[in-house]
């Protein structure tokens, strides 16, 4: 093992992490509409409660991991466990994708669209438990200034190149193969290059951390908890086999919205907390639209070219991605 040294081999070392698990992000993203329209038929309502669980497992799994790993020291450093569950377990999920039926049938039978919401949820949560270890490696170990900056720039260049060849495989040879490939890269890019570097004993707390409490971070997150709201009782209709008035709801949900964000852009303040809660709106807004096209790619993509057959709808949806 040795300690950080500026060259482009330690930052791409330090970069393979966030790459593993850049390729098992991208694969979720390109197969997993896909998959639940063309092989269990499922409807598209029924993929949207599949794909809620993403946010729950970033809420959960990122701030858990990040604060966890923080404060614990396991296995000889502070990050390498987490990132060695998160590659074991994002590779397992990316494996059981094909094969719902089969574990649906095992377990008795049941609802095919339960079994790929838990192993949906399961990779979201090993993904998350893994990201913010990856980009906290780098900050244990690299010195502030431009050198960190530097092995950040090389950490996003690297996921974003592994996420267009993963994506590339499954344009070429279809999306079944990509979700092998990217289940056998997933767990050593993820999870090795922990294990090689030293890292620190002791890590400066970060100013705003300091700062944060419980309190703070509902305050934060408290001008999407409209949207939450809307998610979730919407949600819980579908599975009840209710009826809920979506267009009102929806419209209570822009006006609510849209009052508890105006103290965010009125306030003077300036100082990191001011910040840390316009980026989280602006954010928080901006999934809204990134989750709709995860939801809506496959089966729209499936409607609107009926002469491909599923496989070619696959390879095309990976091209535009």
């Amino acid at each position: 093992m040795y300690a950080f040294r500026a060259s482009a081999r330690h930052r791409l070392l330090l970069s393979t992490p966030s790459a593993g698990l850049g390729i098992a992000l991208t694969t979720q993203i390109t197969a997993l509409s896909w998959l639940l329209e063309s092989q269990y038929n499922l409807a598209i309502d029924d993929i949207a409660l599949v794909w809620a669980a993403g946010p729950l497992a970033g809420i959960l799994g990122q701030v858990a991991a990040g604060h966890a790993s923080d404060r614990s020291w396991l296995l000889g450093g502070r990050r390498r466990a987490y990132l060695l569950m998160s590659g074991i377990f994002s590779s397992a999920a990316l494996l059981a994708l094909p094969e719902l039926d089969t574990v649906a049938a095992a377990l008795g039978g049941i609802s095919i669209v339960l079994v790929a919401a838990c192993v949906a949820l399961l990779l979201d949560i090993a993904i998350n438990v893994g990201l913010n270890p990856a980009r906290a490696l780098i900050a244990d170990i690299v010195p502030p200034g431009p050198e960190r900056s530097l092995t950040f720039a090389y950490m996003q260049t690297l996921s974003g190149a592994t996420g267009v060849a993963i994506t590339i495989v499954g344009a070429w040879l279809g999306n079944m193969w990509m979700i092998l490939v990217a289940a056998i890269l997933a767990l050593p890019l993820t999870s090795i290059p922990g294990f090689l570097v030293r890292e620190p004993r002791e890590i400066a707390a970060p100013e705003l951390a300091e700062k944060l409490s419980l309190k703070l971070l509902m305050a934060m997150l408290l001008p999407i908890a409209p949207a939450a709201a809307f998610a979730v009782i919407s949600s819980a209709a579908k599975v009840m086999g209710s009826t809920i008035p979506v267009i009102p709801l929806a419209l209570a949900t822009a006006v609510a919205t849209a009052l508890l964000a105006i103290p965010i852009f009125r306030t003077n303040r300036t100082d990191q907390v001011a910040l840390a809660r316009r980026i989280l709106f602006a954010q928080g807004l901006s999934w809204i639209g990134i989750f709709s096209m995860f939801v809506f790619l496959a089966p729209v993509a499936a409607e609107r070219l009926p002469h491909l057959d599923q496989d070619q709808v696959g390879r095309d949806i990976a091209w535009s991605l």
